[in-house]
């Protein structure tokens, strides 16, 4: 493919943008088993949806959806937990796999149906959703319809196919020219999948400590209630993504000049800068090969080595280059004595012994070239203990002399890097310690040999993970058990006597369990709470909101008015009672809403404020509507409303569903009860009217080509298909708009029957031709004719959302021509 490169693009190596990653795999692991553990519902179903979330916390819920059915490795969407592989290999790959590899995962979360192919509505749909702007931006709808008119730019320059059926292979070589839209997704995942940051020495100690417990699984002990669930079993030993593979190595990436540029908040957060390449990591092949007489341009690694011959006698170090195909020996009695040990009168044992073991490095204070021996089996010892393999190229030994001089320098390297080393985990361990929350003593009432009694703990918290050590004296050893803190709560019990003793207590409620925790002191308990919910980032509602009286009802709760106790502005307050909501599609359909209200921006959709959320209630808090709804207004009115003020409600509404339909939201539950009106000023002084889509309970986001089939909805305003349980998407809100500005104008609902029955308006709308009101003898042509287009039976012959709104209805009463950009 033709390559087109731009004076303005930043190239970007994919190698950089990880070069700062400072995780070993083995600790990654046991970090990956730990949290697989936590948030499995039971060892054979694996990771639900919902959990998945609660590990990408305040992930898009649409992207956490993509995401989690793409590592189901299935198109069977039923599908609704992850299994061990399908949760830790995504992670593992996105820290440690090719760039390849990579591509790959970003690839499948693009193919919402998994069948291979990816379509670019897709992939704009799935990106507008990410936080590509800054907060503040984030918050306004202008930036919103800017980002998506930049998606609309930056499709185009990397696809150049039709907009469906783009396979792998294709994808990869329109990445390989332009990679914004990689890049975006990459960075977005790699910041938000929780990663080791701080806590990675308290994994690296446990790592060295029990490296094999990490891919075993383990039986728990049955008289430890509060035993970690054990990892799954798993092979002995892991073949890490991108483990031996060269074919990638220093991958150049190149991404157009943006608005919201992907890499810039990764650089910042990973301080990646393109500095020059530190010393200590430039190999001993580089530095020798720039000493080379030969004149020959630098080749490629992958192609520069090779076994070259070379006179030297079969020592060990010489047979382990031999072994290693790095040199053929062939003998030479004379060169034998370049191999011999130097006398050296002024170096102690301790000094020998400390080369000979290479171990002890780690305790020299201080080395230089007078401590390096130059024996054959000493080299051989430390290179056989710290896995080195010499690597060279050819024509690069001319004597015997560059041998001792290649295998001293690489000697003195590993020595410098073992020392680097050290530094480095002292550094992690004082950076470990600056960064736990919160520690301390606390108790736990456990039945030991037959009895119970008050266990103590010492526990730290860091990011958002507890660790359990038995004393305080085990901090710097492994820790006994860890628990991740997202989804779970805190709740405060009140004092009681255990055996002669009053303690105070708290309990961490998680997801699968409950951990109850003691001490006598009440203030100790406080702030442990204090701290832990800052920890979850928890929020106590009442903290910031008083409640008012109730002003509606809902299916899982009621709705009420309120105060804001910072700004004393009226609000209204959905509360839902996790009690009453006993289905996960329930649950799902709850975070949806949330997600859905917290990402709308247009002015003609509720503003939502926040959420809280504690063990028994959500509480959502969304801006106060004055003057009631739509349903209210109209009853109140009698229904006697003229057409321009019915175009005025009905273009406000259509122009809030192009809006949703742009992000693949369906509302499905489109009805004058769910639209809240009030009058305001303009800036005449005169007055206008104002609507408020509200009520998302029931709203579901689709990508381009997928399709609902849940009965949802209510029967007045709900479309054929939904009521035929056919597949659907958007278009039922076009039907439901039709219904409304027909009930509008007449107050009546099309397709009612005489006897009113649900079932005889079900096959009506199913089955019946529309038939006007004597009370459209009075309206405009054109209003019918809107009416009609909206209300058509085969949703392939409904108006488009965009015609709608150019249609000449609102052109005729709103004195505006629509029809103008």
């Amino acid at each position: 493919m033709q390559e087109t490169k731009n004076s303005l693009d930043e190239e970007i190596s994919f190698d950089d943008l990880r070069k700062n990653n400072d995780l070993d795999k083995d600790s990654l692991t046991i970090y990956l088993n730990e949290i697989y553990a936590q948030l499995s519902e039971s060892k054979s179903k694996g990771v639900s949806l919902s959990r998945f979330s609660d590990f990408l916390t305040n992930c898009p819920v649409f992207v956490t959806e993509k995401f989690f059915h793409s590592l189901t490795k299935s198109s069977n969407k039923e599908k609704t937990h992850l299994s061990y592989e399908e949760f830790i290999n995504p992670v593992q790959t996105l820290r440690f796999g090719t760039y390849e590899e990579v591509l790959r995962i970003i690839f499948n979360i693009f193919d919402f149906d998994q069948d291979g192919f990816i379509n670019t509505k897709d992939v704009k749909l799935l990106i507008s959703f990410l936080p590509l702007m800054k907060e503040h931006q984030q918050k306004e709808y202008h930036y919103q319809m800017q980002s998506l008119n930049e998606l609309d730019d930056i499709i185009p320059l990397t696809f150049t196919k039709s907009s469906t059926n783009i396979s792998f292979d294709e994808f990869m070589s329109y990445i390989d020219i332009k990679a914004n839209l990689f890049l975006i997704l990459f960075c977005y995942l790699y910041l938000t999948i929780p990663a080791l940051d701080k806590k990675l020495t308290i994994y690296r100690r446990k790592s060295k400590k029990n490296s094999l417990k990490i891919y075993t699984s383990e039986k728990p002990n049955e008289s430890d209630k509060d035993s970690v669930t054990s990892s799954p079993e798993c092979s002995p030993k892991i073949n890490y993504p991108g483990s031996g593979k060269l074919e990638n190595a220093g991958k150049k990436l190149r991404m157009s000049p943006s608005l919201f540029s992907p890499v810039s908040e990764f650089r910042l957060k990973h301080k990646l800068t393109h500095k020059e390449k530190d010393s200590a990591k430039v190999s001993i092949l580089e530095e020798l090969s720039k000493k080379s007489k030969t004149s020959k341009e630098k080749v490629d690694l992958k192609n520069s080595l090779t076994s070259i011959e070379l006179e030297a006698p079969d020592t060990p170090i010489t047979a382990s280059l031999k072994n290693n195909g790095v040199i053929q020996i062939k003998g030479n009695e004379k060169s034998k004595e370049i191999f011999k040990a130097e006398k050296d009168s002024n170096a102690s044992s301790k000094a020998k012994t400390s080369m000979l073991n290479p171990s002890s490095f780690l305790k020299t204070e201080r080395y230089n070239d007078k401590d390096i021996k130059k024996n054959s089996s000493d080299l051989e010892n430390f290179l056989k203990a710290n896995n080195t393999i010499i690597e060279c190229t050819e024509d690069l030994f001319k004597s015997n002399d560059d041998i001792e001089a290649l295998l001293n320098k690489q000697y003195l390297f590993e020595i410098d890097r073992l020392e680097k080393e050290k530094l480095d985990l002292e550094t992690k361990e004082k950076e470990l310690r600056d960064s736990i929350k919160h520690e301390g003593l606390l108790y736990k009432y456990s039945k030991i040999n037959s009895k119970y009694e008050m266990k103590p703990f010492y526990l730290i918290v860091i990011d958002q993970s507890i660790y359990y050590y038995r004393n305080k004296d085990d901090l710097k050893e492994d820790y006994y058990k860890s628990h991740y803190l997202p989804g779970c709560f805190i709740r405060e019990h009140p004092k009681e006597q255990i055996g002669n003793s009053f303690f105070h207590s708290f309990s961490i409620i998680f997801p699968n369990t409950t951990k109850r925790f003691f001490h006598k002191d009440y203030e100790v308990i406080h702030l442990w709470i204090t701290k832990l919910r800052e920890s979850i980032g928890y929020k106590n509602f009442f903290d910031y909101f008083k409640m008012g009286e109730t002003i509606g009802k809902g299916q899982f709760g009621v709705i009420k008015s309120g105060f804001d106790l910072r700004t004393n502005e009226k609000i209204a307050i959905k509360i839902l009672t996790k009690e009453s909501i006993k289905k996960t599609e329930d649950w799902d359909l709850i975070r949806t809403e949330i997600d859905i209200m917290k990402h709308s921006k247009h002015p003609s959709i509720i503003h939502y404020v926040d959420h809280y959320e504690n063990s028994d209630y959500i509480f959502i808090v969304m801006e106060f509507v004055k003057s009631g709804t739509l349903q209210n207004y109209l009853e109140k009115k009698q229904f006697n409303i003229g057409e321009k003020l019915a175009a005025n409600i009905a273009y406000q509404v259509a122009d809030a569903l192009l809006y949703l339909h742009k992000y693949g939201i369906i509302h499905r539950d489109l009805k004058p009860e769910n639209i809240l009106i009030q009058f305001t000023k303009n800036i005449n002084g005169e007055d206008q009217l104002e609507l408020k889509l509200m009520d998302f309970g029931l709203s579901k986001i689709l990508g381009n080509d997928e399709k609902a089939v849940e009965g949802y909805g209510t029967m007045a305003f709900a479309s054929p298909e939904v009521i035929s349980r056919k597949p659907y998407d958007d278009r039922v809100d076009i039907w439901s708009l039709g219904v409304i500005i027909y009930y509008i104008l007449s107050g009546e609902i099309p397709f009612m029957p005489k006897s009113r029955d649900f079932d005889d308006m079900a096959s009506n709308i199913r089955k019946q031709e529309l038939v006007f009101s004597s009370k459209f003898k009075t309206k405009s042509p054109e209003v019918a004719n809107l009416i009609q287009n909206c209300l058509q039976k085969k949703p392939e012959n409904r108006i488009k959302i965009e015609d709608l709104l150019k249609h000449d209805w609102f052109m005729k009463f709103l004195k505006i021509d629509i029809r103008k950009d």
